[in-house]
């Protein structure tokens, strides 16, 4: 089963690393398992030369009970009393835990001591048959139980994750497929697929040649929502699909500065709400222009929008210090019966497209300030100033 553990935001900037961590849980047709068993102490060894012995694969080590043990790790010391149990107990297994070769294959843990016994256990650290062991007890009331033996895992054939891309009308546009590691995981970036795709949209993506009886336009084509999708595949076959929520990719990137700065705020660009209300128009909040200069900005307007139309505002300023202000309406239905949004509004807002002269006859226009708004939500965005050159060059 595959889950989908790490996805980009809702909407992104395609030119960014757009990556998809996934898991699948059926890299194995059989699981391994950890050889592991209990060691049940219910009287204390007192005679000498008895043996606990541990056969591994490829090595057996042998401990025996001496009354003056060495220093090999491998000699257990003989108790005096068979009643002190607990205690005897504690003995054998400090010196499975100094035993290099225990130590560095099991787990070994003592439990406090019961009423009539006390219990060692051992789970090896490795699953498989290699780190099994068959376990010889010859200590006096020393008993093996619950013994489990270690199973290797069964890796399927040429195991791996195909990932797809689909767009609104599942049509898929890029296809990629990858190996996962030993834990099944394995992450795709589909930044290059989503720019390449978004780069070839052969429809234009701004107005040429100006129309100067048009104050805005909606492109549809700027944004690129799409469906990922992972199946597995092994043997030669492509199981069945999971396929994520529907996401946004839009072109153009951050740059590396910057997306580090989002990361370490754990915030994406399209979240803030600062970003959202200004033009996606890289150009100072207030410049210089003239009467002849075309200006367009352009707006980004999320998806799941909460207006269906917006105000193109506009406040002009004179040379003798008086000022007006006009509104344009934009509607995001146009003639359909429903608000689009994931959509991008073109503005022109140029001396000449604005039609300044004509609407002021009798004004020396100074400068004019943009902005969209909705007043029902109090919605502002940014304001982009136009200071007039009137100056003859």
């Amino acid at each position: 089963m595959i889950t989908i553990q790490t996805t980009p935001p809702e909407t992104f900037f395609a030119g960014n690393p757009v990556l998809f961590g996934i898991n699948s849980t059926s890299l194995h047709s059989h699981y391994g398992r950890h050889c592991q068993f209990y060691l049940v102490i219910s009287a204390a060894d007192t005679t000498p030369d008895h043996t606990l012995t541990f056969a591994f694969p490829d090595k057996t080590v042998i401990f025996t009970t001496k009354s003056l043990p060495d220093d090999s790790g491998l000699q257990i010391r003989t108790a005096f009393n068979s009643a002190d149990w607990a205690t005897w107990a504690q003995t054998v297994f400090n010196c499975l835990l100094s035993n290099m070769d225990i130590s560095s294959r099991f787990q070994i843990t003592i439990e406090e001591a019961g009423s009539s016994n006390r219990v060692l256990f051992l789970k090896a650290h490795k699953e498989g048959i290699a780190s099994s062991v068959v376990v010889t007890s010859h200590l006096t009331t020393a008993t093996v139980y619950t013994y489990i033996s270690g199973i290797d895992s069964i890796f399927r054939n040429n195991f791996s994750i195909v990932a797809g891309i689909w767009n609104e009308s599942m049509i898929q546009i890029a296809q990629d497929i990858k190996p996962v590691n030993a834990s099944g995981d394995v992450t795709f970036n589909f930044s290059e697929y989503l720019s390449t795709f978004l780069i070839n949209v052969s429809t234009p993506r701004f107005t040429w040649p100006f129309n100067p009886l048009k104050l805005y336009c909606i492109f549809t084509n700027y944004v690129l929502p799409f469906y990922a999708g992972f199946a597995e595949r092994w043997d030669g076959v492509t199981r069945m699909i999971y396929f994520d929520t529907i996401r946004n990719a839009f072109p153009g990137g951050l740059n590396r500065e910057t997306m580090v700065a989002y990361n370490a705020a754990s915030l994406n660009f399209f979240n803030v709400a600062e970003n959202l209300l200004s033009f996606m128009t890289w150009a100072p909040l207030v410049k210089q222009t003239s009467k002849t200069t075309p200006e367009l900005l352009f707006f980004y307007v999320i998806s799941k929008a909460p207006f269906d139309n917006i105000d193109l505002a506009v406040a002009v300023s004179f040379t003798d210090g008086t000022s007006d202000t006009f509104l344009t309406n934009i509607s995001l239905a146009g003639d359909m019966s429903f608000a689009i949004s994931n959509v991008v509004i073109e503005l022109s807002v140029g001396f000449e497209h604005l039609d300044l002269a004509g609407r002021y006859p009798a004004k020396t226009v100074s400068q004019w300030a943009v902005k969209l708004s909705n007043q029902d939500l109090h919605l502002d965005t940014e304001i982009r100033t136009f200071i007039l050159d009137n100056k003859f060059h």
